[in-house]
């Protein structure tokens, strides 16, 4: 089998520790001999293993390790060891020389004193001679496990995948590189790209299973200390809760309101679920002074000053250095509506495109559209992107795409 299959699979498997390993990256690691996988491993959570722990303790629980352990083989890694210790008298049915083994890494392996050693010493512990990095950690804490392999011995081979690494690392890359939330862009239209009639109250255009998706990410957003996030225009006419309904959740999602216009508060309310009901919702916008802030602050309702641009719209780059600067929120969900999803996309500040298409069309041009705000002359101003997958779910489709960017690194 070629190099990449076994790259694509260490992917592959580091995907199931997504949402789950923040602040840290997604990664797989695989352990090949004679072109046959023979153990695997991926971040599962933040503070367990990582990806090259866990594949090694893989191989050591199969007898991979028994006579290197017979001999005295000590892992400077306390997990690592302990499995070494719980599984000393297992044996392989087939014999392993390490030397000759390969490992496949999605990410470099880290090369610093954490809470644990090192996995660039356990790997050279191991007596792996041979690894394939898929792209070097842009961490400068972590950086350096392939100088330190090369070091021992180990041949290193780097960039084995690494458009498909760096996917799998892009919200990581933009807490490193941009420092600031991830965000991914969720809109529900019709074929023809409306989100709406002209007039009249909102509908509901995706279908339930659709629906189950979004209370999915918005769950996704509540473990992660995220946030969903709304226009001025989707709060004030559609008063959304913005919360998981009909599936488990330990808690909620942060609310965050882009605005440049403030409810009235009458008696403590204001009539809307997000400012009256939840405690985790904060307002960003321009038009407010003292007295406001101290009222919204008796609702238990953050309220964050955001410069205006030339135009009169709301700083948004600004709005997402607060959020991961003041609020830790490393994903924004966006969730309407057709001018911030705009404003978010020239701004550079959508990472993520994920269009719910229903199966109906309303023909009308005065109808709203997904995406609006923009006024264009030639094909040549329109964003770009690339379609990373497609799948029907219940009625409807589901397009993913991502935006294109310059590269970040040469």
């Amino acid at each position: 089998m070629q190099h990449s299959f076994f790259m694509n699979y260490a992917v592959e498997i580091a995907e199931k520790g997504r949402f789950k390993t923040v602040p840290n990256p997604c990664v797989g690691a695989v352990l090949v001999y004679k072109n046959k996988i023979i153990a695997e491993g991926f971040h599962t959570a933040y503070g367990k293993p990582h990806a090259e722990i866990e594949c090694l303790c893989s191989a050591v629980e199969q007898g991979f390790f028994y006579e290197q352990i017979q001999k005295g083989l000590h892992f400077s890694n306390p997990v690592l060891q302990q499995a070494a210790e719980q599984h000393k008298d297992v044996r392989s049915a087939e014999k392993v020389h390490m030397e000759h083994c390969a490992l496949y890494v999605t990410l470099e392996p880290c090369n610093h004193f954490g809470k644990t050693p090192p996995c660039s010493h356990a790997i050279a512990e191991a007596g792996i001679k041979t690894v394939y990095v898929g792209c070097l950690d842009p961490n400068p804490k972590a950086a350096g496990g392939c100088a330190y392999l090369k070091q021992h011995g180990v041949t290193v081979h780097t960039g084995l995948c690494e458009n498909e690494c760096r996917e799998l690392l892009a919200d990581f890359l933009v807490w490193q590189e941009e420092k600031r939330p991830y965000c991914i862009v969720k809109m529900a239209c019709t074929l023809d790209g409306k989100i709406g009639p002209a007039k009249g109250h909102s509908h509901k255009i995706s279908g339930r299973e659709s629906q189950k998706v979004t209370m999915l990410m918005r769950r996704h957003m509540a473990e992660t200390n995220g946030a969903v996030m709304i226009g001025s225009h989707t709060f004030f006419e559609d008063n959304p809760m913005l919360t998981v309904r009909g599936i488990e959740t330990e808690t909620q999602p942060k609310a965050f309101i882009v605005t440049r216009k403030l409810p009235e508060i009458q008696n403590g309310r204001t009539g809307y679920y997000c400012l009256d009901e939840r405690k985790n919702t904060v307002l960003f916008t321009s038009v407010h002074g003292e007295k406001d802030t101290d009222a919204f602050k008796n609702l238990g309702i953050s309220l964050e000053s955001v410069d205006k641009n030339i135009d009169g719209t709301l700083n948004l780059k600004q709005v997402f250095e607060i959020a991961f600067q003041k609020y830790n929120c490393p994903y924004i969900y966006c969730e309407g509506g057709a001018k911030l999803a705009q404003a978010l996309l020239k701004e550079g500040l959508a990472d993520r495109l994920v269009l719910y298409m229903a199966p109906c069309i309303l023909g009308d041009d005065s109808a709203k559209n997904a995406f609006s705000g923009n006024t264009v002359l030639t094909m040549q101003e329109a964003y770009r992107l690339k379609v990373l997958k497609t799948e029907q779910v219940g009625e409807d489709l589901h397009i993913y795409l991502k935006t294109e960017k310059p590269c970040l690194q040469d």
